[in-house]
């Protein structure tokens, strides 16, 4: 195993099935994988498990093992349109019927002796305060988080563009409410709206797993070429402050902001390879340093 802990999201490569993503991964060398648990769009889908979520979770497991692989992170989505349905929903029942379904989704994260589960944290609803949104997402994270440690799971949640917490501020605010949640980080989320790694760096003592691909400014999702993501800087940082979590590779295959225009194959490929490169101490001089 590399000095860091490498994973790779089975949803990168949605256009194989299952076992064949998995092989993929462990064929490029990583040692783990991040399993998108996506309402109508992953390979491992709520909808198909959450009668048996435990089972549905050994299933996972199993064939994550025959891979070679161990589960780094469960991403859970309940919805596929993260405006409906969400931890803070303004309808009562809407929103517990959406904490029903994260503390089964919880349930399938333990079965794959994953050590944490990301959940979303929730978006600003149309014609109220942020305050009001804000408010209903601390009450709704305070129960998961519970649950979770429960399970012997820590939760996290991925500030991310278009969601209640999408600038650093709003994010540091939200684990400053909640006790116990961590962060899971994908810098281009934050780089796609102009935030600069100063603003994120406030953020990496409260982060538990770790999401990375190429962005710029407007650009959620870019190739090596266009990305201005200093990887190299920011495990720096990470070594720094003791972070012993998974560098998860993330790229997407979504037209949700143009995240379809890159090869996923490829530029897996290369931010592997430069995570390895940072891990032997070249730093930001790697194949994916921030573009000058």
């Amino acid at each position: 195993m590399s000095a860091w802990k490498l994973s790779c999201a089975d949803y990168t490569f949605p256009a194989v099935d299952h076992r064949q993503a998995l092989r993929i991964i462990a064929d490029l060398g990583f040692d783990g994988v991040d399993l998108g648990f996506f309402a109508g769009r992953s390979h491992v889908r709520p909808e198909n498990c959450l009668t048996d979520p435990a089972a549905a979770g050994e299933r996972a497991a199993s064939a994550v093992r025959e891979a070679g692989l161990v589960v780094a992170d469960v991403f859970a989505q309940i919805s596929d349109d993260f405006h409906v349905g969400s931890v803070n929903d303004p309808a009562d029942l809407t929103r517990a019927a959406a904490l029903d379904a994260l503390m089964r989704c919880l349930d399938f994260a333990a079965s794959t002796d994953a050590q944490g589960m990301t959940v979303l944290p929730g978006v600003h609803h149309e014609g109220e305060e942020w305050e009001a949104s804000f408010s209903r997402s601390v009450d709704a994270l305070e129960v998961l988080v519970a649950a979770a440690e429960n399970r012997g799971l820590r939760l996290s949640v991925e500030p991310h563009v278009e969601s209640l917490v999408a600038t650093p501020v709003r994010a540091s605010a939200l684990i400053a409410a909640v006790p116990g949640l961590t962060l899971t980080l994908d810098p281009a989320h934050f780089v796609f709206s102009g935030h600069t790694a100063a603003e994120v760096d406030g953020l990496l003592d409260s982060v538990r797993h770790v999401q990375l691909r190429g962005g710029a400014p407007g650009v959620l999702q870019a190739s090596s070429s266009a990305n201005v993501i200093d990887f190299g800087g920011l495990v720096a940082k990470l070594e720094q402050i003791g972070y012993d979590g998974w560098l998860a590779t993330e790229y997407v295959w979504s037209p949700w902001h143009d995240c379809d225009r890159v090869d996923n194959l490829t530029e897996t490929v290369l931010l592997r390879q430069s995570l390895l490169a940072d891990s032997r101490g070249s730093g930001a001089n790697s194949a994916l340093g921030a573009r000058q």
